[in-house]
């Protein structure tokens, strides 16, 4: 059984092609479902008859990207690297680089107790 409070759907098309549809309703069974005109919601995305985007990344970039999306390893990555000191970035012996990261991560953590 569908259910009815629930239950969407959308024609999608380019505006000619929805000039050109006829049907205003959808039967399933005993259930007369009229599609939506406003923008659904389907796994997390929001979609639109035309499918344009803008609606889709208005809903979702205020609230995904502060907490998902930010902290999501290709976006934290980059912000870190960059925030390393000029000199600890071009350090070209791993070594080097792996003592000097940890002293550097050392001083960061602990700068408010060192004198």
């Amino acid at each position: 059984m569908i259910n009815d409070s629930k239950t969407e759907f959308m024609l999608t098309g380019t505006k000619a092609q929805l000039q050109k549809t006829k049907s205003s309703t959808l039967t399933i069974g005993e259930s007369i479902i009229s599609p939506s005109t406003e923008p659904l919601r389907n796994l997390g995305a929001w979609f639109d008859c035309n499918f344009n985007l803008n609606f889709n990344i208005t809903k979702t970039s205020c609230v995904t990207l502060p907490t998902l999306g930010d902290r999501a390893f290709v976006a934290a990555a980059p912000k870190l690297w960059n925030n390393l000191p000029l000199d600890l970035r071009c350090t070209s012996d791993f070594q080097v680089f792996k003592r000097d990261l940890k002293t550097h991560l050392f001083k960061k953590a602990f700068s408010d107790i060192m004198l």
